[in-house]
């Protein structure tokens, strides 16, 4: 069975005025190594923020996001920003000024990416982005301050088109056959792992939509057999409690071990292929507040423990892992009113005097930005899916050898990523504190 791990992003705008003249990077992307163009985004800092922001400001619960889908519409959303909004875009997108927005993400959506191959194991991950536009002339009585028809200008839809390979479609928003079109695209994108992202009440008062689906699949490298519950195992959970849960046991997988000084530990999961690892970060046994330590060590040391992992610098074990089975959902949502949007850096995108001139003379603002997250987890390997919606409103991884044998039992919480290998991108990651709430 492969792993299917898929990301969808969608962002939802009415429009906006405003003029830009994009500012000139210093480095080319072409001169950049599959890790530097990493380095250059801020693709995993975004990942730690929201993930931390998430937990921070919500509840004690298994929680994922991925920053990938929403790094990907903003940077397409960007192309339509004006000076001001667009330099806030780049602040938050970019780690080097230096560096081209337009010319970095592109290139790194290239590294990150591997096609789908039908037969073949190996992991595969995929980019795609789409443009809507409302086409109709009717307006609902409850959308005020609605547009009629809305049109992209033509040079936006160009650099969509170049940079992303976005194609653009105009629909009839009020109409109710239109979820389902677009729906139909995101299920066509997805390869069938998420079906609906849009309803009527949602869509009928938008100007227009950015959608971005991201879509992973792919198998574990290593051998792993199911075990039902039994009475030697108990995960437990953020609270202390125990919970009984089926899990998965892998023998003689031979890989280094992270050790920190904390007394925690990570280690890697590779997936066919060796492109993409799920790497796994647990506390010390030792460590009585679990929350804690993954909110301020965990989680914001992320990027240190992924590179500590990917290093291989560590001893070889031969690796004994024991991990739950498990599934659920998450969401995460960003409004004005929300202390989410200030903690990512964007809260200017939610002002009335947010700038998308360069792509329409309508002025627009986001409403929304909301992210539902599903993952599972077996002996077979990984199914996930993320969903980013953006709305918004008219407005002003021979011969052998012995190695140290070690057993690993994952039976408190932790904090995991999926991450693409020769760049170090966190494409997913979150924490497991709980089996119980997983369904």
């Amino acid at each position: 069975m492969r792993l299917r791990l898929f990301i969808f992003g969608l962002v939802m705008h009415c429009a906006c005025s405003g003029l830009v003249s994009a500012q000139s990077g210093d480095i080319s992307a072409e001169s950049l190594r599959p890790q530097e163009l990493q380095d250059a985004t801020s693709i995993n800092a975004i990942a730690s923020d929201l993930l931390l922001a998430r937990l921070e400001y919500g509840s004690q619960s298994n929680a994922m996001i991925s920053s990938v889908s929403l790094y990907y519409a903003l940077a397409l959303l960007s192309e339509g920003a004006g000076t001001t909004t667009r330099d806030l875009l780049n602040r938050r997108l970019l780690q080097n000024s230096d560096t081209e927005l337009s010319e970095v993400a592109p290139a790194l959506a290239k590294a990150i990416s591997s096609p789908f191959l039908e037969g073949v194991s190996q992991g595969a991950f995929s980019l795609s982005s789409s443009l809507w536009a409302h086409s109709g002339n009717d307006s609902p009585p409850a959308c005020q301050q609605r547009t009629d028809a809305f049109e992209f200008k033509d040079t936006f839809l160009k650099q969509a088109a170049s940079l992303y390979n976005a194609g653009d479609r105009s629909l009839d928003f009020v109409s109710p056959e239109s979820p389902g079109v677009i729906n139909s695209w995101v299920e066509e994108q997805t390869r069938g792992l998420v079906q609906k992202v849009i309803n009527q009440k949602t869509l009928e008062c938008l100007d227009w939509a950015i959608i971005n689906a991201a879509t992973f699949e792919g198998a574990w490298a290593i051998s792993a057999r199911r075990l039902p519950i039994y009475d030697g195992y108990r995960f437990v959970n953020v609270e202390g409690n125990l919970q009984p849960a089926e899990t998965f046991r892998s023998n003689d997988h031979i890989a280094p071990v992270a050790d920190f000084a904390d007394g925690s530990s990570a280690f890697e999961l590779p997936f066919s292929g060796g492109k993409y690892s799920f790497i796994v970060h647990m506390p010390s046994s030792d460590t009585d507040d679990v929350w804690s330590w993954l909110l301020q060590d965990s989680i914001p040391g992320a990027q240190e423990v992924i590179a500590a992992v990917l290093s291989n610098t560590g001893a070889l074990n031969e690796l004994t892992i024991q991990m739950p089975v498990f599934a659920f959902n998450d969401a995460v949502e960003m409004t004005a009113t929300s202390q989410l949007p200030k903690a990512m850096g964007i809260e200017g995108l939610f002002s009335q005097s947010a700038d998308f001139g360069r792509m329409s003379e309508l002025p627009s603002y986001v409403r929304l930005i909301k992210q539902d997250t599903r993952l599972e987890l077996d002996e077979k390997g990984v199914k996930a899916a993320a969903v980013t919606v953006v709305l918004g409103k008219v407005g002003v991884t021979s011969v052998r050898r012995s190695y140290p044998r070690r057993e690993i039992i994952v039976d408190r919480p932790f904090s995991f990523a999926i991450v693409e290998r020769s760049t170090g991108t966190m494409l997913f990651n979150g924490v497991v504190t709980s089996i119980d709430s997983a369904d």
